[in-house]
């Protein structure tokens, strides 16, 4: 099994990384648990793990991965969690300002192409590794 604290921390370390997150202590953690689940039902049908095992009591995705692939993983849903995040600010201006004081700039924009692109990417590379070509919906 899987923490979900595992992709709750990937996903932070790319947020500071993005310059995206202005103040982690206000996040609630059910709110970043939704962005992985959305994430990885995202990534789901590409991966060769079945990550849709979530056990809530527990905050663990019930799966059997292998170390070795574990990295990859993290590293695609983590992505996705970034488009997740930002998708929100990106599609309406007036409820950005309630999720951050940080005022939407091109810059977030720019930021949320990038990433929607770079988690297109990792899946495809991923399915490509990993997978049948033909279950690649993306």
């Amino acid at each position: 099994s899987v923490a979900y604290d595992v992709f709750l921390s990937a996903f932070l370390l790319k947020a500071k990384a993005y310059n995206i997150l202005q103040n982690e202590e206000n996040l609630a953690t059910q709110v970043l648990d939704s962005y992985m689940k959305t994430a990885i039902s995202r990534f789901n049908s590409a991966c060769s793990y079945n990550l849709l095992n979530f056990n809530d009591d527990i905050r663990e995705i019930e799966e059997n991965i292998e170390q070795s692939d574990l990295d990859e993983i993290v590293d695609i849903v983590s992505e996705g969690m970034v488009v997740c995040w930002l998708q929100p600010f990106i599609n309406n201006t007036a409820d950005y300002t309630a999720y951050s004081p940080a005022n939407l700039t091109k810059a977030n924009y720019e930021i949320y192409k990038e990433s929607k692109s770079e988690f297109r990417k990792l899946v495809k590379n991923y399915t490509y590794s990993h997978g049948d070509l033909t279950e690649l919906h993306i």
